[in-house]
């Protein structure tokens, strides 16, 4: 990759949302999270992982979220009329262009991914500087590990299946509105790749003019433990950041989190804990 390169495009499907989607997980509600270019084979250990009651209630959650959200886009088309008069529906260069001028020298992270409206498959990648100084990563490295799919989690798998299932319900029923949550975000840099960084995260769902998702940005704005103990949380936050935390202050999550990492807060670690 070329050293000032900061985006990248993509045309590869994901081998393991196809055998997600046999197993009988709805594809639709699913896709984005696969699409983002994280490692298949853990994403898809969250889900084969759950205990089978809990399996049998998530799996019927996100089909009824993929139920709101087709019913939405099918008004959108009966508004729009049956006929579509469609452009280009991936990123242009001036998009991309504006992305690194804007983002350049701010302070906090920024991914931005375009997506085929009509199919939700990924097309575009935008990171900026500040995000991958965040994961740890030189740019050109990152978008290398997303573009084959190879990046590992960079949360916990019990955040990350509690962000699925948050932000599902939330976009399905705001889609509007933006999803936030505060989280420890890894940094692959180091001997082991432990350390992390609390992050506040601020996922924005973006639109074509007949309803469908045409990108997906995150801002990831760094917390040190006095602004923790200052954020404010809404109702909205609030339910989530109770699971996220599970009643533990900063430090405690902050020394915690190569543990979590993992054992502590994997699917098949909080089992053995349970048991």
């Amino acid at each position: 990759l070329d050293f000032w390169i900061r985006s990248q495009s993509f045309n590869k499907p994901s081998l393991e949302l196809e055998q997600l989607n046999s197993m009988g997980w709805p594809d639709r509600v699913l896709a984005r999270h696969w699409e983002f270019g994280f490692k298949g084979q853990e994403m898809l250990n969250i889900f084969i992982c759950l205990p089978p009651y809990l399996q049998q209630v998530t799996r019927r959650a996100l089909h009824a979220v993929q139920i709101i959200m087709a019913d939405k886009l099918a008004r959108a088309a009966r508004d729009f009329g049956s006929e579509k008069l469609l452009g280009n529906e991936t990123a242009v260069e001036l998009d991309l262009e504006l992305d690194r001028a804007f983002h350049k020298q701010q302070s906090f992270g920024l991914i931005k991914q375009h997506l085929h409206p009509s199919t939700a498959r990924r097309a575009h990648v935008f990171t900026s500087d500040t995000m991958c100084k965040l994961l740890g990563m030189h740019p050109e490295e990152l978008l290398a590990r997303l573009a084959n799919r190879e990046l590992s989690l960079a949360i916990t798998e019990f955040d990350y299946l509690c962000y699925i299932m948050f932000s599902a319900w939330s976009f399905a029923t705001r889609p509007g509105s933006s999803f936030e949550f505060s989280a420890r975000l890894r940094a692959f840099d180091g001997a082991r790749g432990t350390d992390c960084t609390m992050t506040k995260c601020v996922l924005q769902q973006e639109f074509d003019c007949y309803g469908r998702l045409k990108a997906i940005k995150g801002i990831f704005v760094p917390m040190d433990k006095a602004d923790v103990e200052l954020d404010v949380l809404d109702s909205g936050r609030m339910l989530i950041q109770k699971h996220l935390a599970a009643g533990r202050d900063y430090d405690t999550l902050m020394n915690m989190f190569e543990s979590d990492l993992f054992a502590g807060e994997t699917i098949l670690g909080m089992q053995k804990s349970e048991d």
